[in-house]
């Protein structure tokens, strides 16, 4: 693999992130991909979540991009194809996403069942806070996994 494979890597990750970011911001905004008017208190409402969403986004990138690039450079080196590395960062990437959608989907159960709050700012702030830990935790095992070398798509 050459260096403007390596480029193509870098815009194909920094391109998912955007699409994410993108797809990300309509699924909160209108819960789903159909546009319509807001309300203004609808727009307070989502505003804490959107903003937990973007910084989710933004960290996972800062979190993922060393280990990732770091792989790809390892795969220079061992000249695997292009293929190959684009179908394990994409493995990456969707988890990342499930991650995300999991982080929401236990912030919500325990603001329901545990906290009892009705605020969207402590939901919000709880859904970052447990993405960041998903996503640190799965990023150790992602290294765990590729330093050992046994992490092979066929």
């Amino acid at each position: 693999m050459e260096t403007s494979e390596f480029s193509v890597m870098l815009v194909f990750i920094l391109f998912f992130y955007l699409v994410s970011l993108i797809l990300l911001n309509r699924v909160i905004i209108y819960k789903g991909f159909k546009t319509f008017a807001l309300k203004e208190n609808e727009i307070k409402d989502k505003l804490p979540f959107l903003l937990a969403g973007n910084l989710s986004i933004f960290i996972s990138l800062f979190i993922l991009i060393k280990p990732l690039v770091n792989f790809i450079s390892y795969q220079i080196n061992n000249k695997e194809s292009l293929f190959y590395v684009f179908s394990v960062c994409s493995i990456v990437f969707v988890l990342n996403v499930i991650l995300l959608l999991i982080s929401y989907i236990l912030s919500k159960l325990l603001i329901t069942f545990f906290i009892k709050a009705n605020n969207v700012l402590i939901q919000a702030i709880l859904w970052l806070v447990i993405s960041t830990l998903l996503i640190v935790l799965t990023n150790e095992f992602y290294n765990l996994i590729t330093s050992t070398d046994a992490f092979n798509i066929y």
